[in-house]
């Protein structure tokens, strides 16, 4: 409802220029989810250029049975989850606004986190930023299934078995999400994240967003990183307050430079491979 008066339209768009009434599949679909699932429970997929790097490509095996073993010791707290439930509403362990309580709360997660998962998966692909809301999701329900199970019993012995547990998983995840986040840079959308702060920090970090709007032409030559048009059109609106309308502008090659962009008052930028981000062209 809130998408189809913001945009006339009930469907979301796609990703990487599609649509989804063009593209979905039923196959598809339950595809993306079972991946989706896979990955809150630490096996990226992959691609690399949407993931950074896959379960399969990792070579140190240990972080592998690590992982297979936070999968097992979630699989006991939800299983020891469900068991506890069950017997205290058989022996009637729980008051009814406790149980009514517990039991919405349960749908509640589950409904998100499914939700969240089926509308990421109606597009062409599955990336690892479309599964943060549902990972973080799942740690949440986790922890809060984890809480139930130690409010449970009053034995010492057993709420440290369960804390235990629980701190294990962490544990034991801990090196494959570390490695994972080691090779964030291999996404694209991350590449083009290091190219467009580059871009920033030459020109309206060094020189201010006023004196950039008002004062300055900028110029990047070349154009293998592929920036489009709209791009260079839109970079400056977020700041463009007063709408003077500024914008980068584009060249192929050097020798398409205009005389006056080599002023005080033009910023020439080319892009660099090496560093795959933007650098300040000096004239000699």
């Amino acid at each position: 409802i809130i998408r189809y008066f913001a945009i006339g339209k009930v469907v979301p768009a796609g990703t990487g220029g599609t649509y989804v009434e063009d593209t979905f599949s039923i196959n598809g679909f339950i595809s993306y989810c079972l991946n989706q699932v896979a990955i809150i429970f630490g096996i990226n997929i992959g691609p690399e250029h949407l993931f950074g790097i896959s379960f399969s490509d990792i070579t140190d095996y240990r972080i592998k049975y690590l992982v297979f073993a936070s999968i097992i010791i979630i699989g006991i707290i939800m299983v020891s989850y469900v068991i506890v439930r069950i017997k205290n509403v058989i022996n009637k362990n729980e008051v009814k606004s406790d149980l009514v309580c517990c039991n919405v709360t349960d749908l509640m997660f589950l409904v998100f986190i499914a939700s969240c998962i089926g509308s990421s998966s109606v597009t062409i692909r599955v990336e690892l930023r479309f599964v943060y809301v549902s990972f973080v999701a799942s740690l949440i329900y986790l922890s809060y299934m984890c809480a139930y199970l130690f409010r449970s019993t009053k034995s010492l012995v057993i709420r440290i078995v369960y804390t235990c547990l629980f701190v294990l998983v962490f544990l034991a995840r801990l090196p494959v999400e570390l490695l994972y986040r080691d090779n964030f840079n291999k996404i694209y959308c991350y590449v083009d994240m290091k190219r467009m702060n580059s871009l920033y920090d030459l020109t309206m970090g060094t020189y201010g967003v006023s004196d950039i709007l008002h004062n300055k032409k900028v110029y990047i030559v070349g154009n293998v990183f592929g920036m489009t048009n709209f791009y260079a059109e839109y970079f400056y609106k977020i700041y463009d307050k007063d709408n003077i309308g500024n914008k980068i502008i584009l060249i192929d090659d050097y020798n398409n430079l205009p005389i006056d962009a080599l002023n005080d008052k033009s910023i020439v930028l080319y892009e660099n491979y090496a560093l795959n981000a933007y650098s300040l062209f000096e004239s000699k």
